[in-house]
């Protein structure tokens, strides 16, 4: 019970620290995580960095009108803490100015739980795909993924180890990211973090190592980075580019000369920023992403009932998708 009281005050804190211009703040896990990173630290927010953090949320940013879709942003910060505002709340400012919805991710630290980041990403695209009309969102547009550094190795992750249809990105975007967990080429204090500072196991470094997983089913991907950046080595990105080419996956990779790490939505230059953003709504507008089909149902009368007033349900019609839009 203490524990819960705390979790809900660490909730309403760092709720209210964020209540500038997000459009819904929602919990990941109404009903409580399925496991727990260890972490007992209070959650603080230094300046958009977010510290500590224990308890998953989504943050909704929207456009004017209907959405062109919608990008779950995964910021980054070395699994050590999340840089929200840099590779987060300045990237959906962007993006809603292109007429995109865009959804930061405030997961759960690993702190040696390797399987809790990538957890919290497949929560976050099934909620929104199931609860897109809820959220504001468009359902029937693209859900894509935007990921940076170690919030770049989860979305990675999530292109190639979804755990189910509705958890697969329709399209990723990697900014400078963490791929493999080799540790000649890795980002060791990320490994270090997700893996635990022993040393790990063959068979994790595999498990962990996004290039690995790549196959003809991985979504369309675009990777930019910095040829001088010496904290996550662009060997990372050249693995990634690499196992999607040779398997046929559509990917463009962008290459700055100079620019170094963790440059978030403004570039280190304007040159750069103005190229970045070119590039990337170039991309998208050529690869044309698909919204994922997702399952059919057949509805019963209580479903449809308990679906009125909260999607848009089309009467005497039995066939519907998991988001209750009817099909044609």
């Amino acid at each position: 019970m203490k524990k819960s009281l705390l979790s809900i005050y660490f909730l309403f804190v760092a709720t209210i620290a964020l209540a500038i211009d997000y459009k819904q703040a929602i919990v990941l896990y109404p009903n409580g995580a399925p496991d727990d990173n260890g972490i007992t630290t209070p959650e603080t927010d230094d300046n958009g960095v977010w510290n500590n953090v224990s308890v998953p949320m989504m943050y909704t940013y929207l456009p004017t009108g209907t959405a062109k879709g919608t990008i779950l942003l995964i910021p980054g910060g070395g699994y050590r803490n999340i840089t929200y505002t840099k590779e987060g709340k300045d990237i959906a400012e962007k993006l809603i100015a292109q007429g995109w919805a865009a959804v930061v991710l405030k997961y759960r630290l690993p702190n040696g739980h390797c399987q809790i980041p990538l957890e919290d990403a497949c929560q976050a695209m099934e909620l929104l795909r199931e609860k897109a009309i809820q959220y504001e969102l468009n359902p029937n547009a693209p859900f894509g993924v935007a990921g940076f550094s170690a919030g770049g190795h989860i979305a990675a992750m999530l292109m190639t180890k979804y755990r189910s249809a509705k958890a697969r990105p329709d399209f990723g975007l990697l900014c400078y990211p963490v791929i493999s967990m080799d540790e000649t080429i890795t980002h060791a204090g990320s490994r270090d973090r997700l893996l635990g500072t022993s040393h790990p196991s063959a068979q994790m470094i595999v498990e962990w190592s996004a290039d690995l997983h790549v196959d003809k089913n991985t979504p369309p991907c675009f990777i930019a980075v910095s040829q001088n950046d010496n904290t996550v080595p662009v060997d990372n990105s050249i693995l990634m580019f690499d196992a999607l080419n040779r398997n046929n996956v559509l990917t463009q990779m962008l290459v700055f000369p100079d620019g170094a790490h963790g440059w978030g939505g403004k570039g280190t230059s304007l040159t750069q920023r103005d190229v970045l953003e070119a590039a990337v709504f170039h991309f998208i507008n050529i690869m044309k992403p698909q919204p994922t089909q997702l399952p059919l149902i057949k509805m019963t009368t209580e479903m449809k009932r308990l679906a009125e007033g909260q999607v848009q349900i089309i009467k005497n019609s039995d066939i519907y998708n998991v988001q209750g839009i009817k099909l044609e």
